[in-house]
């Protein structure tokens, strides 16, 4: 099989204008067997002020549209926006679908999106981004319906980047939890333009470290031209570290594929 794009949003997703059979030609002709779109779930979003909920039933009928046009098997798949306030809402709406697979993200905290630079409201970039951590700690910690951590990078995109042995205990307490309850780390490819592979290289080899042997790869694409972006090059760096593989999943069940 060849590696598919995990984590990628369409015109199902409140900030992307990309239509969906655009990803799956591009699939396709890449030999692809297999496409997932990852449409944002966020409740009461800070950002666009209202729940973000993608139309679940729209976002199906045209995977089951696209599989029958293009004969590439198209799968279901969420992003679920974490805030503790809207634990048991969130639990609700995943358990009422049935995802192939299910990203947990976090990307506000009570006020502000983390890719605001109004978020650091008079904090350093350090001070935010440890905030930023224990909401992902949080996260990771309080929930159980979900099949992969997204982009541990997130809240430096736009803020700045940091000395990352400054967090490795926080780091490898989230990595940790993750290889206790069996759970994929992304490596969000967006990194490498934002920051530079050397933040996935040091997200990879710990989350190795605490024993976590499950890895996912996604885009984070909101149109087409970032559609597995830089996947050569971080299936490259895997390799040369050791991975086992990537994982994949498929009506939540995972599927270790070598690289």
């Amino acid at each position: 099989m060849h590696i598919y794009d995990q984590h990628l949003h369409s015109s199902f997703s409140i900030d992307s204008r990309q239509d969906m059979e655009a990803y799956v030609r591009a699939a396709k002709a890449a030999g692809d067997e297999c496409f997932v779109t990852t449409e944002h779930l966020d409740l009461e979003a800070c950002f666009w002020q209202k729940d973000v909920i993608p139309d679940f039933a729209a976002q199906q009928a045209e995977l089951r549209r696209l599989q029958e046009a293009y004969g590439i098997e198209t799968l279901f798949g969420v992003e679920a926006g974490y805030r503790p306030v809207f634990e048991d809402r969130l639990r609700a709406i995943l358990a009422a679908h049935p995802f192939d697979v299910v990203l947990l993200s976090v990307h506000e905290d009570e006020g502000f999106e983390f890719m605001d630079p109004a978020v650091l409201r008079g904090r350093t970039v350090e001070e935010m981004y440890a905030d930023y951590l224990d909401r992902m700690i949080q996260a990771v910690d309080h929930m159980e319906d979900f099949d992969v951590m997204t982009h541990v990078d997130y809240a430096l995109r736009v803020n700045g980047g940091v000395e990352l042995d400054r967090f490795e205990g926080q780091m490898k307490t989230l990595f940790s939890l993750l290889a206790e309850k069996d759970k994929a780390l992304e490596l969000n490819t967006r990194t490498v333009g934002a920051l530079g592979m050397g933040y996935l290289e040091r997200y990879a080899r710990w989350f190795m470290e605490c024993g976590g042997r499950r890895f996912s790869l996604g885009s984070d694409g909101h149109r087409l031209s970032a559609h597995k972006a830089h996947f050569e090059a971080v299936c490259a760096m895997l390799r040369e570290m050791g991975a086992e593989g990537l994982t994949f999943y498929k009506k939540r069940q995972p599927l270790l594929l070598p690289l």
